[in-house]
């Protein structure tokens, strides 16, 4: 391998490793706003592991084909002291800002989503009970108006009628305190007893 190719192999493992050092600070910090469940944070710990050592892994392949010597481990750590030293807690003012700029706008668009759909929702329902209710109250209120009217019609009809209506009456009257009226009736179910 030349020199040209461990200088840059070098050179490309310092970025990497300021690299990692601000993808660990924007995870830390994200998982620490999000208030991750201790039980998730192996699992995402694990899973940064991997990813990282996987893009290292990438990133060594493209550089020196892959081979890894003392100066590749060397290179990470420098990469990794010296965003610590200089650009970390720039970098995490800088996640926190935009994590409460995120925060803010979720915040927001729900705010938005609440007056510009769920308010109107809730206020068309609420109109369409005080209709329903209006609309059942006035049909109450026509029921008690047509049923005193038929009370009225009815009772004028029973008055029109009485002269007419009296001796059907007492005809009736009369054929149910016959005995024959009693036998032919009872004959009569009878026969449709038997016939089923």
């Amino acid at each position: 391998m030349s020199l040209e190719t461990q200088v840059m192999t070098m050179l490309m493992m310092f970025v990497c490793g300021s690299a990692l050092g601000i993808v660990m600070d924007v995870y830390r910090i994200t998982a620490r706003e999000l208030r991750l469940s201790r039980m998730l944070t192996p699992l995402l710990d694990a899973a940064f592991w991997i990813a990282a050592t996987w893009a290292v892994f990438r990133m060594l392949i493209g550089s020196n084909e892959g081979e890894l010597r003392f100066y590749v481990f060397l290179a990470l750590l420098i990469g990794l002291w010296f965003y610590y030293k200089t650009a970390s807690t720039w970098v995490q003012s800088l996640v926190v800002k935009i994590m409460d700029a995120g925060k803010w706008l979720v915040n927001r668009l729900i705010r938005v989503f609440h007056l510009l759909v769920i308010r109107p929702i809730i206020g068309l329902y609420r109109l369409l009970v005080i209709f329903l209710g209006f609309l059942a109250a006035l049909s109450i209120f026509f029921y008690k108006i047509v049923i005193q009217c038929l009370r009225l019609v009815g009772k004028l009809l029973l008055w029109l009628l009485k002269p007419f209506a009296a001796p059907v009456v007492r005809r009736i009257r009369k054929l149910l305190q016959e005995q024959r009226f009693w036998s032919a009736w009872i004959t009569w179910i009878r026969q449709r007893i038997r016939r089923k």
